[in-house]
């Protein structure tokens, strides 16, 4: 009896040592699948989300949320933004996003004419027109005028539409936009061509300087400006050639 008895306190303990032993050789397999209580898998933005949390430049909370819908400051942004691009950053004594800020600044992401460089100002939420600034400054976008930012990005494929041809320029930037987003960049910055939403490419064309043409006909080319009362003429071989 006490040597069965025996038997069956070694085999269950060897199972438990099994068990113990398979634990410690894949450490990783529940974290190679972040999964939020509240990202679905079919939500527009998990792929991204999932990508941007393996990357360690954004994570979830202690209670096993995203919170996907939560409206993003421009600090918090212009982080996850460095972060992610991997920029250089130096430690400072000011506020927790000022070594940020500076490797923004330094990098040409952020412009002391954009706003003022105080914390009411980096504490405000991120509006989508003002994401869309950093995100074509993150490739290479370059303007003088403050109404073609939306254009650029939306032209890049960096930023889409919340709906058929809505751009919300003034709509306030969520989490999940801001990971989308950041991901878009990180891929152009690879040489990955993105899809463009011509919808909103033509909305924000409009928002910038009052048409869609460039939108509507690219293949068409500009022969002259208006001068006085004369039209524009557009020619090309597909086009012929219109009068506007």
């Amino acid at each position: 009896m006490i040597k069965h008895f025996t038997k069956i306190v070694g085999i269950a303990l060897a199972a438990a040592l099994m068990i113990s032993m398979m634990n410690i050789m894949t450490p990783n397999v529940q974290a190679a699948t972040t999964q939020f209580s509240d990202v679905e898998s079919t939500h527009w933005g998990a792929s991204a989300i999932t990508k941007g949390v393996s990357k360690g430049y954004v994570d979830g909370y202690t209670n096993g949320t995203f919170k996907p819908d939560a409206s993003v400051t421009r600090a918090e942004f212009v982080k996850m933004v460095v972060s992610a691009m991997e920029l250089e950053t130096t430690s400072s004594s000011g506020k927790w996003y000022t070594e940020y800020v500076d490797a923004a600044s330094k990098a040409g992401l952020y412009a002391s004419a954009d706003f003022n460089n105080s914390e009411a100002a980096w504490t405000k939420v991120m509006t989508r027109e003002e994401m869309a600034r950093v995100a074509a400054r993150t490739i290479g976008g370059t303007t003088k005028e403050d109404d073609k930012w939306m254009y650029l990005a939306t032209k890049a494929g960096l930023i889409k539409g919340v709906g058929i041809g809505q751009i919300a320029p003034k709509g306030l930037t969520t989490r999940a936009q801001a990971i989308v987003v950041i991901e878009r960049i990180l891929s152009t910055n690879t040489g990955v061509s993105l899809d463009v939403d011509k919808y909103a490419v033509g909305s924000a064309e409009i928002a910038w300087h009052g048409t869609n043409i460039f939108t509507v006909m690219p293949e068409c080319g500009l022969l002259q400006n208006p001068i006085g009362n004369k039209p524009v003429s557009l020619r090309s071989k597909k086009c012929g050639t219109k009068s506007l």
